[in-house]
Order: C-alpha cells, then structure tokens, then sequence
C-alpha cells in the first residue's frame, strides 16, 4: 500500500486536524461524496452527520462552518 500524501494546509483552515487518524479521514471522504452527491448549497452540517452516521456536535471539532471544510477540501486537493 502506497503512503498517503499529506500536504501541508493552512492551519486556520481547521480547528483541529482531520487527517490525524483514519476516523478523521473518513470524515473528508464523505465530505466529498456528499458534496458529490448533492451540491454544495443543499450540503449542511445538519446532513452530513446523517452520511457518517455520527454526532452534528462532532463536526465542530474540526471546522466552524461549511465554507472552511470547503476551503480545506479545495486547498487539500
């Protein structure tokens, strides 16, 4: 298995780091077949929790709304 590429983002970006763990990992892959999925207007924090299957409250963790989870998905990619 390949190593993973992990290019140095701007800090500001997220409140904590989203690809320290395979768990935070997942979180930007469904991020992005969500958005996929549906665009990014219909694309909430309220419907992405129901894609992971997880907590709304566990998303805040990470970034404070959706246009920095977006800015982080765009810088990542």
């Amino acid at each position: 298995m390949l190593p993973t590429p992990r290019p140095n983002l701007n800090e500001h970006l997220h409140l904590r780091n989203p690809q320290a763990t395979a768990l935070d990992y997942f979180l930007l892959t469904k991020s992005v077949l969500l958005l996929d999925k549906i665009d990014f207007m219909a694309f909430t924090f309220k419907r992405l929790p129901l894609a992971l299957r997880s907590k709304h409250a566990s998303l805040y963790r990470y970034f404070k709304n959706k246009h920095r989870l977006l800015t982080h998905l765009v810088s990542w990619h």
